[in-house]
C-alpha cells in the first residue's frame, strides 16, 4: 500500500528545477500542444465593415455614444461621449486593435469547447456588438458550450434587433457572422 507524504512528495515533485535540461522528461512526439485561436483577417474584416469609421462621436442605433470603429470606450476607457474630441483613422485603428484583444478574451474564457479561429472571429464579432455580458448569458453560449455547433449557429440570427426593431443591418452582420463560424 502507497501512503502520501505531503512534504516527501512535494519535494520530490521538485527535483526536475535541480536537474540540467538532459535529464527532464521528454515529451513524446505525439504530444502536440493544443493551438489558442485567434481572430483571423476574416472576423478583423467582417467587424470592421459591420461598424464602420467615424471619427467624431454618434449614437449607435442602440443609443450607445461610439466613435471609431465602435468604440465605445476612449484610450483611458472612459466611456466615450458626444463631446469626445474626433480621432483620426490611426487613433481608431489602435481602440479597435484594443477592444477586439478585450472581447476575443472574453469569449475564449467563455467557452469552454474546442473551436477553431473563424468560429471564434465570428463569436467576437457578435460580443463586441451586443457586449460581453450579452454574449456570456446567450443561448448561443450555451448550446456551444454543450458541444452543439449547428444549434449555436442558428442561434446568431436572435441578435438582429436594436431597441426591440429588427435592422437590414445587423441582419446582414448576422448572416455573416454565421456564415463565418460554420466555414
Amino acid at each position: 500500500m502507497e501512503f502520501f507524504h505531503p512534504v516527501t512528495d512535494f519535494l520530490s515533485s521538485l527535483r526536475w528545477l535541480y536537474l540540467p535540461e538532459i535529464f527532464l522528461p521528454k515529451q513524446s512526439a505525439a504530444f502536440v500542444e493544443p493551438s489558442i485561436p485567434r481572430v483571423n483577417e476574416a472576423g478583423l474584416r467582417l467587424i470592421k465593415l459591420s461598424e464602420g469609421y467615424r471619427a467624431k462621436p454618434y449614437y449607435c442605433a442602440g443609443g450607445i455614444c461610439t466613435i471609431g470603429f465602435g468604440t465605445t470606450m476612449d484610450a483611458d476607457f472612459k466611456p466615450v461621449t458626444m463631446g469626445h474630441p474626433t480621432i483620426n483613422l490611426e487613433i481608431a485603428t489602435e481602440l479597435f486593435e484594443r477592444d477586439i484583444a478585450i472581447f476575443s478574451a472574453g469569449v475564449l474564457e467563455d467557452v469552454k469547447v474546442e473551436i477553431n479561429d473563424n468560429q471564434l472571429s465570428a463569436m467576437t464579432s457578435l460580443a463586441y456588438n451586443i457586449g460581453q455580458c450579452a454574449f456570456s448569458s446567450s443561448t448561443l453560449l450555451r448550446k456551444l458550450n454543450r458541444g452543439d455547433y449547428q444549434g449555436c449557429a442558428s442561434e446568431f440570427w436572435k441578435w438582429r434587433r436594436a431597441d426591440g426593431r429588427i435592422l437590414s443591418g445587423l441582419v446582414k452582420r448576422r448572416a455573416l457572422e454565421k456564415e463565418l463560424f460554420l466555414s
